[in-house]
């Protein structure tokens, strides 16, 4: 079965699948429960960085391919509202808002 981001009460009740299509190789995933939002990492052909809302809309990429080799990692900074992740390719660990498109 592919992967897929789903969501659910603790549960299991409610159970809806967020994400399932475009994505190759995910590695990581992290909530922001206070923006409602879900961010994931794709480490495939098209890799990327990913957020969507906790109930699967606006899907949208935040950080693109050109900078990214195999991102993984992931957390969010709830104070400073700040994804950090490390990329175990290019071997380094980097910071971007929750809004970014780079």
């Amino acid at each position: 079965m592919p992967w897929s981001g789903q969501v659910s009460r603790l549960n299991g009740f409610y159970r809806r699948v967020l994400i399932s299509t475009g994505l190759q190789e995910p590695r990581a995933i992290a909530v922001h429960p206070f923006r409602g939002y879900l961010f994931y990492t794709d480490w495939g052909d098209d890799a990327h960085i990913g957020r969507l809302g906790m109930d699967g809309s606006e899907r949208k990429r935040i950080v693109n391919k050109d900078i990214l080799g195999w991102p993984n990692a992931l957390t969010v900074d709830y104070v400073t509202d700040e994804i950090i992740w490390a990329d175990a390719k290019l071997d380094y660990i980097a910071v971007t808002d929750l809004d970014a498109v780079c």
